[in-house]
């Protein structure tokens, strides 16, 4: 591990240097992006944490933890669930992979 005064780059390396498989590493990778596309999508629809939580039917600090990165159990399921009630649908493409 890094000593304090030393920063990964990014995810990636954080995630190699743990020992995270690449299984889990492009799952974590899927959620970010999710994450990343409801703040958007949040914001340009002018809702708060509360306004998006109300709707959802949750809390607004679970929608901040989920933002935050915090919770780290949140599922595909639900994201696809808040993209949805905000106006998209997540798609996800398959890639044949070669097996050895």
């Amino acid at each position: 591990m890094k000593n304090k005064k030393e920063e990964y780059k990014n995810v990636n390396e954080f995630a190699r240097e743990i020992g995270v498989d690449d299984e889990a590493l492009w799952a974590i990778e899927q959620k970010i992006k999710m994450i990343k596309k409801m703040i958007e999508l949040r914001k340009k629809r002018d809702l708060t944490q509360a306004d998006l939580a109300q709707i959802l039917g949750t809390t607004q600090s679970v929608i901040a933890r989920i933002e935050t990165g915090v919770s780290r159990r949140v599922s595909f399921d639900y994201l696809v669930k808040i993209l949805r009630v905000l106006g998209v649908s997540a798609e996800f493409k398959f890639k044949e992979l070669k097996v050895a």
